[in-house]
């Protein structure tokens, strides 16, 4: 199929090598009706996007094209004390999660920081057989928003 008369067809092949890594460190502070468990976490990655070797067709005309692409640079520190309470009015196997975040995030050379909430509900039968948790997160980072949900069920056989 070729480019019609005004439009530019670009077709080729890429490869990206892609490298992330990271940690967390977190505790357990056992208070008398909640506990608290901070975490620190870190991560660092990195993309090679490399050449771009193209073929590129308009006004009936092919041409090779290669675009060399920047590797990009990301890293980001984020510190979550989450709360677990414990809510024996609907159960003794029930908690609420409440975990606000601080977040940096540096992205080829612009930092952005920002902060998120998380928060989570689980439970288990009373046999312990079955648990199950949701949880719905928003992260605010410069500009951009992120939001989740989450939710399992799992049943021991």
């Amino acid at each position: 199929m070729g480019a019609e008369p005004g439009q530019l067809e670009l077709e080729g092949d890429y490869t990206t090598r892609s490298f992330l890594v990271g940690g967390a460190i977190s505790g357990v502070i056992e208070r008398e009706r909640f506990e608290i468990r901070p975490e620190l976490s870190v991560a660092y990655g990195f993309t090679d996007i490399g050449d771009l070797d193209l073929d590129a067709t308009a006004f009936g005309t092919t041409d090779d094209v290669t675009a060399t692409i920047d590797g990009v640079d990301y890293a980001t520190v984020r510190f979550t004390p989450e709360f677990l309470l414990p809510l024996d009015q609907l159960s003794d196997a029930t908690t609420l999660t409440v975990a606000p975040s601080l977040v940096c995030e540096w992205m080829d050379g612009e930092q952005e920081c920002g902060g998120g909430l998380r928060l989570g509900i689980e439970g288990t039968s009373q046999d312990g057989m079955t648990g199950w948790n949701i949880s719905l997160s928003a992260d605010r980072v410069g500009d951009r928003t992120r939001t989740g949900i989450e939710a399992s069920i799992e049943h021991k056989f």
